[in-house]
């Protein structure tokens, strides 16, 4: 699957677009990932004048569910088109016939489903950065709470601690080498994040043993800046 989480009201517009372009794409759910918070906002946008839809890929004739790449997206054909097309929830062929006692089908539809979103990654994966370069802590935050991130990371700096922010705009895949690049050039992460700690547990094992602070809040009210200011200044 392929996941975005928008901080604002003109990306739940864009982001929704690129959802359908790569679920279209890829043949996978994508889902647009958005607090209610967001969902209150009222904002002003920039529309595009013409928006780019990614069309269908389809061959006649083609396997519908099988190519021969292990991260290949298959030829996808509509209802009608000819095709005697078969749906099923269980292991299959490339023509959609039920293999449900080969393991070796099994193996090669699951790993192919994995590799064709992964492999695509660098072109999925999407994040924005402030001053993160002159950071020793760097606040990982996406969706609402990124924008309390980027409010407190402004009053932390203002005061003098050398503190950046980095949002994830796509949340999978997972772009696990933007942070254990970070980490390599010692930058310690701090996750506040309205759950348990979801996307810390990700920057955790991306980090290879670098310091990764959390900060969650599950009492079904948003992040405010004086809370992760009040984490920044602890962490140093």
């Amino acid at each position: 699957m392929v996941a975005f989480s928008p901080w604002s009201v003109e990306e739940m517009f864009t982001l929704t677009v690129e959802a359908f372009n790569w679920s279209e794409r890829l043949r996978v759910p994508a889902f647009v990932l958005a607090e209610e918070a967001t969902g209150h906002l009222r904002e002003r946008v920039d529309l595009p004048q013409q928006v780019e839809l990614y069309g269908r890929d389809y061959t006649p004739g083609e396997p519908p569910f099988g190519t021969t790449e292990k991260d290949g997206v298959p030829s996808m054909p509509r209802f009608g088109q000819g095709e005697n097309l078969m749906i099923t929830g269980s292991t299959h062929d490339g023509r959609g016939f039920r293999k449900v006692e080969d393991p070796l089908v099994h193996d090669r539809l699951v790993r192919r489903l994995n590799e064709k979103v992964l492999s695509r990654a660098g072109l999925i994966c999407r994040y924005e950065t402030h001053n993160v370069d002159s950071a020793e802590l760097v606040v990982v935050a996406y969706g609402f709470t990124a924008r309390a991130a980027l409010k407190a990371v402004r009053l932390a700096r203002n005061k003098g601690l050398p503190v950046g922010l980095l949002r994830p705009v796509t949340i999978w895949p997972f772009d696990r080498f933007l942070f254990a690049g970070a980490a390599g050039r010692g930058k310690r992460f701090l996750v506040p994040e309205m759950n348990l700690g979801q996307m810390t547990e990700l920057v955790r094992s991306a980090a290879g043993g670098g310091r990764v602070d959390s900060l969650t809040q599950v009492n079904g009210e948003t992040i405010e800046p004086a809370a992760i200011l009040s984490a920044i200044e602890e962490a140093f």
